[in-house]
């Protein structure tokens, strides 16, 4: 449940930052971002070292992470 919940809270921040204002644009938004993100994050642990599988929740905190740190740093100049 470690994913879901760090995604339950990063996405809809995520979705607020990337210019959804109203509350229907941000639900619909945070829903695809975050099932997109931790559909890429179960992909890339299961494929980036083949035999082993990386943990999806250990791919979803260095994208979601970093993405969000991104989105701050460019709020921050603008």
């Amino acid at each position: 449940m470690g994913p879901v919940g760090f995604l339950g809270l990063l996405a809809p921040h995520m979705a607020i930052m990337l210019s959804a204002k109203k509350a229907k644009e941000q639900l619909i938004v945070s829903m695809l971002l975050g099932a997109v993100l931790l559909l890429a994050a179960n992909w890339l642990g299961q494929n980036l070292r083949y035999p082993a599988e990386i943990a999806a929740g250990m791919i979803v905190s260095v994208i979601g992470g970093s993405y969000f740190l991104l989105l701050l740093l460019k709020g921050r100049k603008s």
